[in-house]
């Protein structure tokens, strides 16, 4: 992410490890370019700015890991209401002729592209559980939120058996993947669902919005507080 309000240029040399390299992940890059170019060809620079600072608090650091930059690449264009609070960028490029063809987003959704695009406009963040590695770089997750079992092709850096992610899972052509910004975190699933609790009560929305929309709105405060608290951890070091 530069240090200017533009939003993130995603592209398959940004991507962690070898994501960029699985079908699943190219076609997600090219739908995020296309967005981006939408948001760049709608969007003010003001309002850029002002995307930009609300997700980072300020301006973003300069030396952003390939993960924080999709983290935000991927609240703004999937999560992030558009100028006026209609909806998500991804939302309003699927309702234009049902996703087929916007000139200004720089080409065609065909129908992979426009399966994957509704995924993204519905998806939020969610609490997943590895509960066991398939010997091939892939896992059997739970979410911890729905719960619903997926089995993805890549797991986040530093993930295993046991640990908990923080992140989104997405399928094309019946391979079910996580996001490039979803992270391994420190602590339990039942704990991170405890903290995401205690969030709704001091938002006083307590049983007021099921989770996909509570993570669809407030999701990235607890991943951005996940991750500056361990870039922070790291300065420290």
């Amino acid at each position: 992410m530069p240090t200017s309000p533009r939003p993130f240029r995603p592209h398959a040399s940004s991507a962690p490890d070898d994501h960029d390299t699985r079908p699943e992940y190219e076609l997600l890059l090219r739908v995020m370019c296309l967005l981006r170019d939408l948001a760049e060809d709608e969007w003010s620079p003001a309002f850029r700015r002002r995307v930009t600072e609300e997700y980072f608090l300020g301006a973003p650091p300069a030396d952003l890991t390939a993960v924080e930059t999709f983290g935000f690449a991927e609240w703004a264009l999937f999560d992030r209401r558009t100028p006026g609070g209609r909806a998500s960028l991804a939302a309003l490029c699927l309702a234009r002729a049902g996703g087929a063809f916007d000139p200004r987003a720089g080409g065609v959704f065909d129908p992979r592209a426009r399966h994957l695009l509704a995924q993204l406009a519905a998806s939020a963040l969610s609490v997943f559980e590895v509960l066991e590695e398939d010997g091939a770089g892939g896992a059997h997750v739970v979410d911890a939120l729905a719960p619903r079992r997926h089995h993805v092709s890549v797991l986040p850096t530093g993930a295993a058996a046991g640990a908990t992610i923080l992140g989104r899972v997405f399928e094309v052509d019946g391979v079910e993947a996580l996001t490039p910004a979803s992270l391994a975190v420190a602590g339990d699933a039942a704990q991170h669902v405890r903290a995401l609790r205690a969030l709704q009560r001091d938002l006083g929305l307590a049983d007021a919005l099921p989770w996909p929309l509570f993570m669809k709105q407030f999701g990235w405060c607890a991943a951005a507080g996940l991750v500056w608290s361990a870039r922070r951890a790291g300065d420290r070091a």
